[in-house]
């Protein structure tokens, strides 16, 4: 499959549903400056293409976006993707409030880590200290009893 039979069946299937056609177009807009993009770098059109996968199934993930942003917000949305050629591994959701710019998806920020590094570091001590204190509490009579006994043999061998 070339470049312009991948946009056509895409095209199409994304026309069967009722989608806002800027939606249409921009998604079009990405996987064209995708595939040009890979090409430039030298890798044929047809191992491109056959990487993204059917225009069904890609076509299929869009809709579903949609309609996850139109129960979201209760209305119609804009599901708008864009691609940076400097990096391959990651494209960005424009319409995604709360994503910085220019995230491209690639995880947690150093401020979340930290956070989840303290907690998960609190967490341990807890439990850390829990076990330490179930085995006191385990250990403590018996540990009292042996005491006695040793202290009651030392009193009755100075005695004897």
């Amino acid at each position: 499959m070339n470049k312009a039979e991948f946009l056509g069946k895409l095209k199409e299937y994304l026309g069967s549903y009722n989608i806002d056609r800027s939606v249409i177009n921009e998604n079009l807009d990405y996987y064209s400056i995708y595939i040009d993009s890979q090409v430039n770098k030298g890798r044929s059109e047809e191992d491109v293409i056959k990487e993204l996968g059917e225009p069904t199934i890609i076509g299929r993930s869009i809709i579903d976006q949609v309609a996850r942003e139109q129960e979201k917000t209760g209305k119609g949305s804009r599901v708008k993707y864009t691609y940076s050629a400097q990096d391959d591994s990651s494209y960005e959701r424009a319409s995604d409030p709360g994503r910085k710019e220019g995230s491209g998806g690639k995880g947690l920020s150093a401020k979340a880590k930290m956070i989840l590094s303290v907690a998960a570091v609190c967490i341990i001590l807890f439990l850390v200290v829990g076990l330490i204190a179930s085995l006191f509490r385990l250990f403590l009579p018996v540990a009292i009893v042996g005491l006695i006994t040793i202290g009651i043999v030392l009193l009755t061998d100075k005695r004897s």
